[in-house]
């Protein structure tokens, strides 16, 4: 039955992708549901139409969706963001994605992401390896953080986040090739999952935007867990370091620095 998920899950998130391909560089009605957290006409279409899909294909199924749909208390259910960087596409950049998860006891069984606008789609399952474009993809071996690209995601509300956010930042930058800042949580996993990006860190921001994503880094090797190095990833507020797994121990040391070794790093930057 996860096989025929998968492939209903991909189905549609092609579906709602062509849809948004064309539209990201069009014009769209954008509302706000936060002074700088964003809604679009087409983050509603994109919904609908997945929502409409899982439902048709699969009608005992709970769904739970962003922005309209939330019926589940149940231990097995979808978890949907119609559109994840709804900011980038509404300013017509690429980096967006469609990202679906099928949940069983709040953990990923199976993970799609989309970016429409580069043609990647990403997928992984449970025990079963993670891919893009159906090629298998792994994570990088790059063990030296002075040679490690990394990305770092920011909450709407910075001030819900438990940690040093900009001085955590300003540490590992000195000690790194650099830190991007892509704008969508899901499509930086995927690339961490792909060897593209070494490591990538947020916090407060939900689980639609990410379920997925960590699936496709463990599968592709990764390591995963919240930025004070606990494994419980979606208590409130959610909380993600994902890595290739050599630079994680590393990492979470300068995640959770208080920064006295910062005249230092600048030097050796």
């Amino acid at each position: 039955m996860l096989d025929r998920r998968m492939a209903v899950a991909k189905a549609l998130a092609l579906q709602s992708g062509a849809m948004l391909r064309e539209a990201y560089a069009g014009d769209k009605v954008i509302t706000h549901k936060g002074r700088i957290d964003l809604l679009t006409n087409f983050d509603l279409q994109s919904e609908g139409l997945l929502v409409e899909g899982i439902r048709e294909a699969f009608p005992d199924d709970a769904v739970v969706a962003e922005e309209a749909h939330f019926d589940s208390d149940q231990a097995a259910y979808w978890l949907i963001d119609p559109i994840d960087g709804t900011t980038n596409f509404a300013h017509g950049l690429p980096d967006f994605t469609i990202c679906i998860a099928y949940m069983q006891e709040e953990q990923p069984q199976l993970g799609v992401i989309y970016n429409p606008a580069r043609g990647e789609l990403f997928s992984a399952m449970r025990g079963g390896g993670a891919y893009r474009n159906d090629r298998p993809i792994k994570v990088s071996q790059q063990s030296e953080l002075e040679q490690s690209l990394l990305s770092a995601g920011y909450p709407y509300n910075p001030g819900t986040v438990d940690f040093d956010l900009f001085g955590a930042w300003q540490r590992i930058f000195y000690r790194s090739q650099g830190i991007r800042h892509v704008g969508c949580a899901s499509l930086t996993q995927a690339w961490v999952a792909a060897g593209t990006l070494d490591a990538y860190w947020e916090e407060g921001f939900r689980p639609w935007d990410f379920a997925a994503g960590i699936l496709l880094v463990q599968e592709a090797g990764g390591a995963i867990s919240r930025i004070d190095g606990s494994p419980d990833i979606f208590r409130e507020p959610c909380s993600l370091l994902a890595s290739n797994g050599l630079l994680h121990d590393e990492l979470l040391e300068l995640l959770n620095s208080d920064g006295s070794h910062a005249d230092g790093m600048r030097q050796r930057r």
